[in-house]
């Protein structure tokens, strides 16, 4: 009897023991997913307050640099353009229209983003009339750069074209009509933005202004990946290869005697010309690559399961394509004084003239 007693108490010690040791691992593999969760947490709280700090300093300081440097080459890029060596070729017709869009989307899209991203001010999102205004212009300035860009491209081309006739197209009088058409047509075109722009309310503290959501929205979106992502990346990149092909052509061509002064004099502020869009083509298709990738990379992934660190990365990642897509509107006047011997002289002329 004593033998039975002291097996069936042995059994009950094992059994509590095995039933206090498979508890005990349930509450520590409970514990251990617990650290595990808050570690993950507190990494991508971390993450995410990391980029925003980052994005925060980027448009402070990297914004007020564009600003300063933006306002200061483009005003200098208009008056050089409208100076009487060069207000009487059209491609400065062009140019002189291309810095002033240049100057206004520096003022219409980088200021409002620079002032909602470090001082979390955003006048549309409490002004219904400022927001769909400010959507409006944004839309027609963002179209008309790139069309100025490529208008200029397209003269460069036929002023260096080896057939006559087309070199007789080009005229001040053509160049005024066709940048008004265009400027005509883009602001007919965006003028759905009066309309179906709103104030969107999120939360009872948070509202932005935005597209209307649903298929308005989403056609937007395919707009700004093909209108002013993919269609002009590839025109800038075959327009600078006519205008390379051209200025080879002309270094093979002979001059006529009787015009042979004439022509060189023509042929060099040809060419300054072309070095001068050559570099900005360069610098546009640089810094426009990476927002039409970051878009198509969006759409395509849309239907993906994502964490919120990569959510995090990914909204980084399309604000910094904004940040540098504003990088070619400032340049243009550095790049030039570097390319160009006539409008560095044009440039000292001026500075000299205002100094005394």
């Amino acid at each position: 009897m004593p033998n039975r007693r002291n097996k069936s108490q042995t059994r009950f010690f094992l059994s509590n023991e095995n039933e206090f040791i498979f508890i005990s691992g349930r509450v520590l593999r409970t514990i251990y997913a617990f650290i595990l969760f808050c570690e993950y947490k507190y990494k991508v709280e971390n993450t995410m307050q990391n980029l925003d700090v980052i994005n925060e300093n980027l448009y402070l300081y990297g914004g007020s640099i564009l600003m300063c440097l933006g306002t200061i080459g483009g005003i200098l890029n208009i008056f050089v353009f409208i100076h009487k060596k060069l207000r009487k070729n059209s491609c400065s017709i062009c140019l002189i229209a291309f810095n002033v869009t240049n100057l206004l989307l520096l003022y219409f899209l980088l200021m409002p983003i620079m002032l909602q991203t470090t001082q979390n001010i955003e006048f549309g999102s409490t002004n219904l009339v400022y927001c769909r205004i400010h959507f409006y212009f944004s839309f027609i300035f963002t179209s008309l750069s790139p069309c100025y860009l490529i208008l200029t491209s397209i003269d460069r081309i036929l002023a260096t074209s080896r057939n006559i006739r087309l070199r007789q197209l080009i005229s001040r009088d053509l160049m005024c009509r066709c940048i008004l058409c265009l400027t005509l047509f883009w602001s007919l075109f965006h003028i759905h933005a009066l309309f179906y722009t709103e104030i969107i309310e999120f939360s009872s503290k948070f509202m932005i202004c935005y597209f209307q959501r649903g298929l308005y929205s989403i056609l937007v979106g395919y707009y700004t990946l093909i209108i002013n992502g993919l269609i002009p990346l590839v025109s800038y990149l075959l327009f600078a290869f006519l205008m390379i092909r051209n200025v080879h052509q002309q270094q093979v061509r002979p001059f006529i005697s009787s015009y042979q002064s004439e022509n060189r004099r023509r042929t060099q502020n040809d060419r300054q010309f072309i070095r001068m869009l050559l570099i900005e083509i360069l610098i546009c298709i640089i810094c426009d690559f990476l927002q039409p990738s970051m878009l198509l990379y969006k759409e395509i992934t849309k239907t993906y399961k994502k964490n919120d660190d990569l959510l995090a990365i990914e909204n980084f990642l399309i604000s910094i394509s904004i940040f540098v897509l504003h990088i070619p509107f400032c340049c243009s006047f550095y790049t030039n004084i570097l390319v160009s011997t006539t409008f560095r002289k044009i440039v000292k002329s001026i500075l000299w003239r205002n100094a005394c």
